[in-house]
């Protein structure tokens, strides 16, 4: 399931790039939507290449893709996020929804570590931290993989949307005229690009087995 989320996820971006890199274009270098899709597809050509059998391999995988060629500060928060998600994951013999969960709450945490972010500060952290608490609290609840994605989803786009009004307190765009108040943080915006897809790729996967 991990591989179909990933090769989705690279489909979703590169539909977005264009969106993603006008956000960034505001207060960054606007190639944000560029080197999300560009790791994103050489994420997949590693998993084609090396067929992980676990969903920790995957996320390992596309953690090193983004690590070693996702360029700018995106590609270590993102490959930071994504080791350690996978590393959550590998400690769990048969992951459930709750290893899951947590993963998602370690990343997150590992994200805002590195980033010297918090919540409120006009960065991915505002989408990534709201998606994790979403999960936990699904998971706790007894809810499987697809509703603790959907619910994650759900928060992570209401996060994203939180970001439009906010003034930036870290990363370049704080440098921007008003803190690039009254544009979505472009960050942010790709972290519901990558839920809503993983959501998908589930909605998928199970509409498949009905």
């Amino acid at each position: 399931m991990a591989k179909a989320m990933m090769t989705l996820t690279a489909l979703r971006f590169a539909d977005s790039a264009d969106e993603l890199s006008r956000l960034d274009a505001v207060a960054g270098d606007g190639d944000h939507g560029v080197n999300m899709a560009a790791s994103f597809g050489e994420a997949v050509v590693r998993i084609t290449t090396d067929q992980p059998s676990t969903a920790a391999d995957v996320f390992n995988l596309v953690g090193q893709a983004f690590s070693e060629g996702g360029g700018g500060s995106a590609g270590a928060l993102f490959g930071a996020y994504f080791t350690k998600v996978g590393q959550r994951l590998g400690e769990a013999s048969n992951p459930v929804s709750a290893d899951f969960a947590e993963s998602l709450m370690l990343g997150a945490l590992r994200v805002s570590e590195l980033g010297r972010s918090a919540l409120g500060d006009k960065t991915m952290i505002d989408a990534l931290q709201p998606a994790a608490v979403a999960a936990e609290t699904t998971a706790n609840a007894g809810g499987g993989i697809h509703a603790v994605l959907t619910a994650a989803a759900v928060a992570a786009r209401l996060g994203a949307e939180s970001t439009i009004q906010m003034v930036a307190r870290s990363g370049r765009a704080r440098y921007s005229n008003i803190g690039a108040v009254g544009t979505a943080d472009p960050g942010a915006r790709s972290v519901t690009v990558l839920f809503d897809s993983w959501e998908e790729a589930m909605e998928k996967e199970l509409q498949n087995e009905a």
